[in-house]
């Protein structure tokens, strides 16, 4: 991609290093607003007011960094950070919805805003969280997951760089490679989070191949800490009717005074059986019958919130997937630029899940019906191959077909793993380590 002339100029006039330590600097200065500002402004129109232009802003953040092939990658996690996570965090807040609408101290409100997590919620008696309260554990179990993840990565890439593969087969290890590198950045920095602050946080994925259905997939296992965000900001808030969540405590105090409790009755009216109730009493005299218009009047409403309730739920479910395939589009813009942006392709691929889901529900309803079972790896390749082929529809025609962007990414992930075995090499000779780390005898990875 040919960045514009302006920018071309201001990279060349800046190092790395300083839009590195510029872009850090904007996140800690919107982070300090977000909570010592925006935090203490009643959520509503005027919070969102306020927090415009950190939203604004953050959009085209990721600019400050070029994607060249060395600046691809960081490119991308400042896209990520900034405009994907950033954002729907601090619409959240202002909605006092989301992870940053919790009470937190200002350390932890900027690492929450800054970084790729979702804190744990404890769930109250009898209510489910769902996601919400599973727990990512400790900090060495999230290290042992970034190390796991950064070798699945690796070990992707390289298949993808050095092997003849089909084209079918070498997508689908793209969609590893994709839970690598993303399972990677976000576990990273999860693990220095547990370390400093002893956070609990949510397991940004779920084992997503383990899944049974497109629904299980995307709602409760595929990139939690996306889709947990857009739950509390965009789902919820159309089921609820309302954009702004009242905050619990003002919401009790503004609330009415209970009724005060009734009379108590006479002893003697305490002492006639309920069979013996007094004459022109509805329990005794006057039964309602079947069919009767109370009776079908409460049946008709109970059907007709229950259409309305399915209904919300799919508004919901659309909606979400509308604004991820608009923030996925926005994704491709600042990552291939004008030149080669060809619009669309994503944007297709999250509305189409929307039927898909739907129909997969019917189906598996009429299968249940009719007694029918589906072994489970059945499911799971009936799944993984309907998301294969819309991946292939949708998905890699903008990164592969119409630009280079994927391959561009997986030798830049190349680079980055011979660059690190290579520091490795240098550190054990310095420690008279050498013949212990003579990692791969100086071949090259990319």
């Amino acid at each position: 991609m040919h960045e514009v002339e302006a920018l071309n100029e201001f990279y060349s006039i800046r190092e790395y290093g300083q839009r590195l330590q510029l872009a850090l600097t904007v996140f800690f200065v919107f982070g300090s607003y977000l909570h010592f500002v925006v935090r203490r402004l009643t959520p509503g129109w005027v919070a969102l007011a306020a927090s415009a232009p950190v939203c604004l802003v953050s959009l085209f953040l990721p600019l400050l960094f070029s994607n060249t092939d060395e600046e691809l990658l960081s490119r991308g996690l400042c896209i990520i950070a900034a405009p994907f996570l950033g954002n729907l965090k601090v619409f959240g807040l202002c909605c006092n919805r989301g992870p940053l609408a919790g009470t937190w101290s200002w350390a932890e409100s900027l690492a929450i805003y800054l970084l790729p997590i979702v804190p744990k919620q404890e769930a109250a008696s009898g209510a489910k969280l769902g996601a919400l309260s599973k727990d990512a554990g400790s900090a060495s179990s999230v290290l042992k997951s970034f190390l796991i993840n950064t070798a699945l990565l690796a070990c992707c890439t390289y298949a993808l760089s050095q092997l003849q593969l089909p084209k079918l087969v070498s997508y689908y290890i793209y969609c590893y490679a994709l839970y690598g590198f993303l399972t990677m950045a976000m576990d990273g920095t999860a693990a220095l989070l547990l370390a400093l602050l002893h956070l609990h946080i949510v397991p940004a994925f779920d084992k997503p191949w383990r899944s049974l259905s497109l629904t299980e997939f995307w709602g409760r296992r595929w990139n939690n800490i996306i889709s947990l965000s857009m739950r509390a900001v965009v789902y919820e808030p159309i089921l609820e009717g309302r954009l702004f969540k009242a905050d619990p405590a003002a919401a009790a105090a503004a609330a009415p005074p209970p009724p005060p409790p009734p009379p108590p009755k006479p002893a003697a009216a305490a002492a006639v059986p309920a069979s013996r109730e007094p004459a022109g009493s509805m329990a005794a005299d006057e039964p309602v019958k079947q069919g009767s218009s109370s009776t079908n009047g409460s049946t008709s409403s109970q059907q007709q919130h229950g259409h309305m309730s399915l209904l919300n739920k799919g508004l919901a479910t659309a909606a979400i997937f509308t604004i991820s395939g608009l923030e996925h589009e926005w994704f491709l813009f600042l990552m291939l630029g004008p030149g080669e942006y060809h619009p669309g392709y994503w944007m297709a691929f999250f509305l189409v899940q929307v039927p898909l889901m739907i129909g997969e529900g019917l189906l598996l309803k009429q299968l249940k019906a009719a007694g029918i079972r589906l072994p489970k790896l059945v499911r799971i390749a009936a799944w993984q191959g309907v998301l294969l082929v819309c991946a292939y529809l949708f998905w890699y025609p903008p990164v592969q077909v119409h630009s280079q962007m994927a391959p561009r990414a997986v030798a830049a992930v190349n680079r980055n793993v011979q660059d690190l075995v290579q520091g490795l090499q240098q550190l054990g000779q310095q420690l008279e380590l050498g013949p212990l780390l003579h990692l791969g005898g100086g071949a090259s990875i990319a």
